[in-house]
């Protein structure tokens, strides 16, 4: 009867929590993942740069946020 089954391991084992990471950190992964976006833009009427817009919209529409 006890051939079919492995014995348990320890739950903290299973389930490794990621460490956390910097706001340094964050904010470089995500700025160089939007640097290679082209910005079909006219330089004289770029006020922001593209990746910030982009970056702002992606997480105003994840909050839900309209302004």
């Amino acid at each position: 009867m006890d051939k079919g089954f492995l014995p348990a391991r320890p739950r903290s084992k299973l389930l490794k929590k990621p460490s956390p990471i910097s706001m340094q950190e964050l904010q470089g992964s995500l700025s160089s993942y939007f640097d290679d976006i082209p910005d079909p833009r006219v330089n004289r009427t770029k006020r922001h740069l593209l990746k910030d817009i982009a970056f702002r919209a992606l997480i105003g529409g994840m909050t839900g946020n309209r302004e």
